[in-house]
This record gives structure tokens, C-alpha cells and sequence, in this order.
């Protein structure tokens, strides 16, 4: 069973792959705001967050800044080059309490949180998870307090900002967002008075030893080749591209360029047994490192490849965040909303008239079932990555379709 802890604050720990950029006050006590950001599960979402984050320190370089996160979720921000300070949250740590009907202890811990929260006395709550927190925005005492709704909700039906908006001295509702969500997430530096940034890229950050982790790993599984990261486990079903179809493009990437294929994917059973479907049906060996390394351990993989493929999921936001070449395959999420805007890669999206649902689990059968990503076949994926690692040679990517299309196993 997991350990479950009291929320604490950290420092983050310093990247090796980013410049750092923290407060240059020489305290928070010093600091010319106090800042805590909310956005504490959903590794792609944090992410998308980071060009927020990046604005409000090149804004405001005196300023100390918080970023609240969940402990499972922390290896997306803790080397972070421009936050002074994580706020790891454990949800389960409190729902533990409930559920077992323990709710003076609650209230007595909970009231201690408080105190720590309103002792670091934040001007400015941004939380880009309003609803699902909308108790810190009644109890920490800022003064300005934003909430970024979540568009989220439009899918099932509930267009309205919730009445938790009245909480927030400024609530951005449905309606006024634009579509990506980046520029969502980016919103608060309208009510700031900030200057929104050209530049929208990601910042991951990792460190020394995530780096020395990722060397020896390739060195001792890889003998040092180039290599592809195929990612073939999305958070959703309905985000699952046909393990088949991600093992036929494998092996068309060995023998049109000879690179090796790393399967990556989470420590779970479920995952570790869609990576082992994937190697089982390819012809090629692949290496196997479902559960290998963290997300920090990941970064610094991914930072190495030649490539990356993926569903809508966190190694598709990784690679773009480090600078490394994607393709991505969308289905019942918007690429016009969800894929990275910044980074060298491509979002694939098959459009059919019920997508994007952004259901879960795709409630058709039969021939429509996951038609939006179904759609997408193996050739035109094949050609694409080979596009994008050879954008001038047009000609070994329509080949290795042509190959790819005569013979299903994709050799």
C-alpha cells in the first residue's frame, strides 16, 4: 500500500538541461508577491501550465512562486527552473480519513494546512483547477484570487461556470476561453495586465542523475544506436491506438532506418501488457521499459531519440517540451486544443462527425467503434515519422508506405 503523507513544501532540485530562473529575492518574506499556482494532477495539463508559469517569472523575476501538485504527479515540476517552491499535495492522504469516518481528524488536520497556507500569506491564488478547489480560495486569504474553468465539462453538457466562481475575485468562464489550452492557462496575465508571451513552449527540467540513469540505460539495452520511444499506453481507452498498428509502424521504422524501439509506458500491469502485446506482434526486438524510469528518468530518454510516438498522452508533451520530434495520434480529443504549440512534431488527427467526444471509452460498436483513431492507418503513420525525421527525402517515406501497405505486419 502506497505511503500516504501530510501535504509539505519543498525546494525544487536544480535541472541540468534548463537555465535556472528563481526568485531573485533574497526571501519570501522579501518577495514583491507571493504567488501559489493549483493545477495538481494530469502530467500533459501541468505541463501545458509551465508557459504561465515561465511568464510570471520573466514578468516578475522578485516574485516567489508556488506551484501546488499532487506527490504522484511532482516529477513534471520539481526541477522546475523558475518555481521557489513545490507544495506536494496526497489527496488519498485526506479521502483516507473520510472514508473511514474519521472527520475530527480531519478537521484538526485540515485546519493545520490552513495555518501553514495563510503563514506564507499569498497575494495571488491562479488555480487552473477552480472547482475542484475552491475551498483555497475561501481560506488562504489572497487577496487576488483568478479561476481558469475547466472547458472539460463542455463535453457532457454543462456549459455554465460553476457557482464556485463567485470565490474567485476573477472567474474565467467557458465562454470566454480560446480553444488551445495553453492560451487558457494563460489567461491570468490578461487580469495581471501582463504581456501574453510569443513563445508558448513547455519547460521540463531533470537533472544530472535522471541524465546519467538515461546514458546507462542506453548504452547497456542499445549499445549506443539511435533509437524511436513508442509510447503505446494513453490514460484513456478510447486515446488507444491498435497495438498492431503501433507494431507494424515499429518495424517499418527498423528497416527503413535501422534505429532500435524502445516501448515505454507506466509500472502497472495494464500498461506493462499493452507494451508486451505491442513487442509480441513485431518482428523486430524491441526493448522493453515499461516502469523503467519516472517521468524526470523519461525526460531524459526521450531527450536522447530520434523520435517519439504516441497517443494524446504525457511522452507526446515530454518530447515537445525537450525539444525532440513527435507524432501524435488524436482521436477523441482535439489536437487544436490538446497538441503541444511548441516543439518540432505533428498531431494526426482522422475526422469523423462524433469526435471529438472526449469520452473515456468509446460507447460505439462494430465498425464505428474508435473510428477517430481507426481511421489513422499504419502507412500514413509510418510516413509521417519518416517525414519527420527526413522532411526532404519525400521519397523513402511514400516507399516505405507502399511496402507497408502490401503487407500488414509492416515488413
Amino acid at each position: 500500500m502506497p505511503k500516504l503523507r501530510f501535504p509539505e513544501f519543498l525546494a525544487p532540485l536544480t535541472p541540468c538541461n534548463v537555465p535556472v530562473q528563481r526568485s531573485t529575492a533574497p526571501s519570501m518574506q522579501a518577495a514583491s508577491r507571493r504567488i501559489l499556482i493549483v493545477r495538481t494532477g494530469a502530467n500533459g495539463d501541468i505541463l501545458m501550465g509551465t508557459p504561465l508559469l515561465t511568464a510570471l517569472r520573466h514578468a516578475w523575476p522578485d516574485a516567489h512562486i508556488t506551484w501546488m501538485v499532487e506527490y504522484r504527479n511532482s516529477e513534471v515540476l520539481d526541477t522546475n527552473p523558475h518555481l521557489d517552491e513545490l507544495l506536494l499535495w496526497d489527496t488519498a492522504y485526506w479521502k483516507r480519513m473520510t472514508r473511514a469516518g474519521l472527520y475530527p481528524l480531519w478537521f484538526l488536520r485540515w485546519r493545520r494546512m490552513r495555518y501553514l497556507l495563510r503563514e506564507k500569506s499569498y497575494d495571488l491564488l491562479i488555480s487552473l483547477q477552480p472547482e475542484d478547489w475552491s475551498f483555497l480560495a475561501r481560506d488562504i486569504g489572497s487577496s487576488v484570487r483568478i479561476g481558469v474553468f475547466d472547458t472539460f465539462r463542455e463535453y457532457h453538457g454543462q456549459k455554465r461556470t460553476s457557482r464556485w466562481s463567485r470565490r474567485y475575485t476573477r472567474a474565467f468562464s467557458y465562454e470566454e476561453h480560446p480553444e488551445h489550452r495553453v492560451d487558457q492557462y494563460l489567461l491570468p496575465l490578461e487580469e495581471l495586465g501582463l504581456p501574453v508571451p510569443s513563445d508558448k513552449r513547455m519547460t521540463l527540467g531533470y537533472t544530472e542523475e535522471d541524465e546519467q540513469i538515461a546514458r546507462q540505460f542506453i548504452e547497456r539495452e542499445l549499445n549506443d544506436s539511435p533509437f524511436v520511444v513508442i509510447a503505446p499506453v494513453a490514460g484513456w481507452p478510447s486515446r488507444h491506438w491498435p497495438t498492431e498498428r503501433y507494431a507494424a509502424v515499429a518495424d517499418g521504422i527498423t528497416k527503413a532506418l535501422g534505429h532500435r524501439i524502445v516501448l515505454v509506458a507506466g509500472g502497472g500491469e495494464k500498461d506493462r501488457s499493452v507494451v508486451r502485446e505491442v513487442a509480441d506482434q513485431m518482428h523486430t526486438h524491441p526493448v522493453l521499459a515499461a516502469g523503467t524510469f519516472g517521468f524526470r528518468g523519461l525526460a531524459a530518454l526521450i531527450a536522447r531519440a530520434a523520435i517519439t510516438v504516441s497517443g494524446d498522452t504525457g511522452p507526446m508533451h515530454v518530447a515537445a517540451a525537450v525539444g525532440v520530434p513527435y507524432v501524435a495520434l488524436f482521436g477523441p480529443t482535439p489536437p487544436a486544443r490538446f497538441a503541444p504549440r511548441g516543439g518540432g512534431g505533428l498531431a494526426m488527427l482522422h475526422p469523423v462527425e462524433c469526435s471529438p467526444c472526449h469520452r473515456r471509452v468509446c460507447p460505439l460498436t462494430g465498425n464505428a467503434y474508435q473510428q477517430c483513431l481507426r481511421g489513422l492507418t499504419q502507412e500514413a503513420v509510418l510516413a509521417a515519422v519518416l517525414q519527420q525525421l527526413h522532411p526532404g527525402d519525400a521519397a523513402m517515406s511514400s516507399s516505405v508506405a507502399r511496402e507497408t501497405s502490401r503487407d500488414p505486419a509492416g515488413l
